[in-house]
């Protein structure tokens, strides 16, 4: 059984699709946040929720599943293309960085909801030329359209990037995806054969590699008082992209893929103890369109005028 609904969220229009053994709601106001996912049989949250709507407007980036576009940061607020340099607010003064993007604080539209035997979907979009906020900082006419699509115990999120302007653009995706995680006697896995060397002040690439031991992250290790806001390059990400959370407390096991446009990985946990865990798929590496390296390693993409991009990522759940 899938099925599909309005609904409120803190008195906020929310969006909920529900299959036999999940259900997600979809906050288009918040950025088409995908502010939770509950397991039906026990009414446990993936997800981490926030308890009221003040509780979120003091930290919306750490509930659910912000949409970051471009994700992370950008040095001193600038994005250098060819011959252009843009200037994005510095959202974040005190690195002189702005950070998380132009779209996870706009509303986007809803533009439908469904269900049928195969599965519930849900989609969103947001269209940059309406939004005078993403236009001061970056002037490219894009729609960006999510499309959510809930088969049983596993959510597909699939992001279109459309270039309705005359100019190419730059452009990079990630999500603040925020997992409820209890630690000790539990188990994170993650797909990733390099570490990227962070600045320490500010957070950004060095544009060197720092030595870690790859196999302990593919094989898997309690986080538990693991303090990480790291980031990671996936060479072999055509092959295999994923994290695996697993904890005794929970009653899922958590598998999160992702396509292999999203090269890279930040791992956040505040300071190690605060119930959740924040594996950020992304499609660029942090401040990728200013480094030195090449496109094929930071996941620099560019779309030309007329031209449309999916990418995909897909959250499993599995009983224990």
């Amino acid at each position: 059984m899938h099925q599909t609904s309005t609904e409120q969220y803190f008195g906020v229009d929310a969006v909920r699709a529900k299959s036999d053994a999940l259900t997600i709601t979809v906050v288009p106001k918040w950025g088409s946040n995908l502010i939770s996912i509950r397991h039906n049989a026990t009414d446990y949250p993936i997800l981490r929720e926030p308890e009221s709507l003040q509780q979120y407007e003091e930290r919306p980036m750490l509930y659910g599943t912000p949409v970051l576009f471009p994700p992370n940061r950008l040095a001193d607020g600038k994005l250098h293309f060819r011959d252009r340099t843009y200037d994005f607010d510095l959202t974040e003064p005190d690195r002189n960085n702005h950070i998380h993007g132009l779209v996870h604080n706009q509303p986007f539209r809803l533009v439908s909801h469904k269900a049928d035997d195969h599965g519930a979907e849900i989609i969103t979009e947001y269209r940059s030329a309406e939004d005078g906020y993403a236009m001061r900082q970056f002037p490219h006419d894009f729609r960006l359209r999510l499309i959510y699509r809930l088969q049983n115990a596993a959510l597909t999120v699939t992001a279109e990037v459309e270039n309705l302007g005359a100019e190419a653009f730059p452009w990079g995706l990630g999500y603040h995806t925020t997992f409820t995680h209890e630690t000790g006697e539990d188990s994170f896995k993650l797909t990733v054969d390099k570490k990227w060397e962070l600045d320490a002040t500010r957070l950004l690439p060095t544009e060197k590699w720092e030595d870690f031991d790859a196999a302990k992250w593919q094989e898997g290790f309690s986080l538990k008082n693991v303090a990480l806001d790291d980031a990671f390059y996936n060479g072999q990400a055509k092959e295999r992209n994923q994290m695996v959370l697993d904890s005794k407390k929970a009653p899922v096991q958590i598998t999160y893929g992702a396509d292999e446009n999203f090269l890279h990985w930040v791992i956040y946990t505040g300071t190690g103890d605060l119930g959740f865990v924040c594996p950020e798929p992304y499609t660029w590496i942090t401040n990728a369109p200013n480094l030195k390296i090449g496109e094929g390693v930071t996941g620099v993409q560019v779309l030309q005028p007329s031209e449309k991009k999916a990418v995909s990522t897909t959250i499993q759940i599995a009983d224990k």
